[in-house]
C-alpha cells in the first residue's frame, strides 16, 4: 500500500468520525452516499474525497475498525471534557472561597451605618444566597413549592420566639 493510500484512508476515517457530530449516528453507507452526491453536484469536490468506490470504503472501515476507533476517540474526548469541567469547577470554587472573606468584610463595612434590621436582612440574604439558610420559596423540578423554609425571627425577638423558630427549623430539616 502506498503512502497516498494511507493518507486517503486516514482522511476517509476523519470524515467518517466528523460525520457523527452533534448527536448524529455515524454510517459508512451515508458517508459514501454523501461523497457520491457531493461529486455529482460539484465535480470539483472530487479532489477532497478519498474514494468513490463503495467497496473500498467498506474495506477500509472494516480493516481499520472505524466503528471501534471512533467510539474510543469519543470516549477519550468525553473523559477529557469531564476532566476539564472538573478542573474549571474546582478553580471556580477556589475563587469563590477566596472571595468570601472580602464579601463578608464589604458587607460588614457597608452595613455599619444601617439600622440593625437592615443588617440582619442583608446577612440573611447573603446566607440564603450561599445556601446556609433558606428564606426564599424555591420550586423543585416537580413544580412544588418549598414550604418548609422559615424566615428567621427579627433581631430583637424574645427567647420564646427564637426557641420556637429553632424547633420548627430543626423539625422541618429532619422531616424534609
Amino acid at each position: 500500500m502506498s503512502s497516498s493510500d494511507d493518507v486517503k484512508r486516514e482522511r476517509a476515517f476523519e470524515l467518517y468520525y466528523q460525520s457523527g457530530g452533534a448527536g448524529k449516528k455515524r454510517s459508512i453507507e451515508a458517508l459514501w452516499r454523501g461523497w457520491v452526491e457531493a461529486v455529482r453536484d460539484n465535480p470539483d469536490a472530487r479532489q477532497d474525497i478519498p474514494t468513490l468506490n463503495r467497496e473500498t470504503v467498506y474495506k477500509w472501515a472494516k480493516s481499520d475498525d472505524w466503528v471501534e476507533k471512533a467510539s474510543n476517540r469519543d470516549h477519550g474526548e468525553t473523559q477529557l471534557m469531564k476532566e476539564t469541567y472538573a478542573k474549571a469547577r474546582e478553580r471556580g470554587y477556589d475563587a469563590m472561597s477566596m472571595m468570601i472573606p472580602k464579601v463578608v468584610e464589604s458587607l460588614y463595612e457597608a452595613s455599619q451605618d444601617a439600622p440593625w434590621r437592615e443588617r440582619i436582612a442583608a446577612a440573611n440574604s447573603l446566607l440564603d444566597r450561599v445556601g446556609l439558610i433558606s428564606q426564599s420559596k424555591v420550586k423543585n423540578p416537580l413544580g412544588e413549592t418549598n414550604s418548609t423554609s422559615r424566615k428567621a425571627p427579627a433581631f430583637d425577638a424574645d427567647e420564646e420566639t427564637l426557641a420556637a423558630w429553632l424547633a420548627e427549623t430543626q423539625g422541618s430539616q429532619r422531616n424534609g
